[in-house]
């Protein structure tokens, strides 16, 4: 079962740490990858790969990370084998945050995109959002 952790600020500031600390006691539900997305300057930074947390934030520096927005997620693979392209979170080919999904690579949307990972949920999220 996954785990999603989100976290809003009103300033930039290293949210990396508190974003590491949420994963950390997401793991009793069981994972087999992390990613963390951040909104830094207006640009999504996302980190993810299989492997524990503590494994995964030291080799991609998720301490590092800064932002006034970011989410982590903890997958358990209930769709598709353990993989960095299968971890979650999950962006469109705009580079815009879809949030989390079974992988269903390249599939095209009607106004042109395609989500790189993601189930059908998450393509109406995505959709909902891009045209609001």
């Amino acid at each position: 079962m996954c785990g999603i952790f989100g976290y809003v600020t009103n300033k930039e500031e290293a949210i990396g740490p508190i974003l590491i600390e949420a994963a950390k006691r997401l793991t009793y539900r069981g994972y087999d990858s992390v990613g963390i997305a951040t909104l830094n300057g207006g640009k999504i930074d996302l980190r993810k790969d299989i492997g524990k947390v503590e494994e995964v934030a030291a080799k991609y520096h998720f301490a590092e990370m800064r932002g006034s927005r970011g989410i982590v997620q903890l997958r358990w693979a209930t769709f598709g084998e353990p993989s960095q392209l299968n971890a979650q979170p999950h962006l469109d080919t705009d580079g815009d945050l879809v949030g989390a999904g079974c992988p269903l690579l390249g599939v095209p949307l009607a106004l042109g995109r395609a989500i790189l990972q993601a189930k059908a949920t998450c393509l109406v999220m995505s959709l909902a959002c891009k045209e609001a």
